[in-house]
């Protein structure tokens, strides 16, 4: 039963993010509503609906911004600071980069063949989230949405699940394993749709993965940032160009990258850590085997 009471206090974290992501948007269109129906009630309800859904990466900065301070000062005060205090080392060298950037891209690749599964499964579910991608602002590209997509979910989300949740369910007792598709499950459940939520729970088990092979949230925040940029403005700009054929041959290309980069990942070899004093595991990607006196 306290083991129990530990992992759902682990969620507590997600609890007030999504709350936050909740409320926000409402206060924004509550505003803009205030504002445009001042003068003509009518007009200004299809005005203010109309400004919100013209700046949709703008809400969406909002969004991230006002979660990010909270999730910031908890996941510097209950993590980032216990483990520099432990002297905890990384090691994403630019060999790990490099292997990064390549299981993003391969990733961003293979995960059409997912959603080519799911429109034989699940076709209605697949329409309901093309329509989202088009109406999200996900694909109108500005500097906005380059903080909108690839800055801020990044700091925000692996701060959040990689961070935050995943070390609080390791020290709950939680193996790697476990605690890793616990964190993904709600990293599924944090995008709020039923294709999206498939494919965050396997990035999230990857980023996870990423998290304790190099001892730093830098690892998932880079493959994160690569991935979103992938998925959308390079996939966006093959397909203005490429035939069906040509995408389906991406598709298998990036299965295989994926599978030659998670084995490049697999089998760099890491600085062994030297102690000189006792040390408790206080990160989510720490484990015994790894300390060699």
């Amino acid at each position: 039963m306290k083991k129990i009471s530990k992992y759902l206090f682990a969620c507590l974290p997600f609890l007030m993010v999504m709350g936050i992501m909740l409320l926000v948007p409402n206060i924004i269109m509550i505003f803009l509503m205030i504002f445009h129906t001042s003068t003509d009630y009518f007009q200004g309800i299809e005005a203010a609906y109309s400004a919100y859904m013209n700046n949709l990466n703008l809400v969406s900065v909002i969004m991230y911004i006002c979660a990010l301070i909270p999730v910031g000062f908890w996941y510097y005060y209950k993590v980032y600071k216990v483990k520099k205090q432990y002297k905890q080392n990384w090691y994403f060298r630019p060999s790990g980069v490099g292997s990064t950037a390549l299981l993003a891209l391969g990733v961003s690749h293979s995960m059409s063949l997912l959603f080519l599964f799911l429109s034989i499964l699940m076709p209605k579910a697949l329409n309901n989230y093309s329509e989202l991608v088009e109406s999200s602002g996900m694909l109108s590209y500005s500097v906005i949405w380059v903080f909108s997509s690839l800055i801020l979910p990044p700091l925000m989300e692996e701060m959040l699940f990689r961070g935050l949740i995943m070390t609080m369910f390791r020290r709950a007792g939680a193996t790697f394993v476990v605690a890793n598709i616990l964190q993904a499950v709600l990293f599924g459940i944090f995008h709020m749709n039923l294709v999206q939520g498939i494919y965050a729970f396997l990035l999230g088990v990857i980023m996870g993965y990423l998290v304790k092979q190099y001892n730093t949230l830098l690892a998932s925040m880079t493959f994160h940032a690569l991935f979103n940029f992938f998925g959308t403005f390079l996939t966006d700009l093959e397909n203005k160009f490429f035939n069906g054929y040509l995408n389906f041959l991406t598709m298998i290309l990036g299965l295989l990258l994926t599978g030659f980069s998670l084995y490049l990942i697999s089998r760099q070899k890491l600085p062994v850590r030297k102690v000189t004093k006792p040390v408790l595991r206080q990160t989510p990607y720490d484990d015994w085997g790894s300390y060699h006196n």
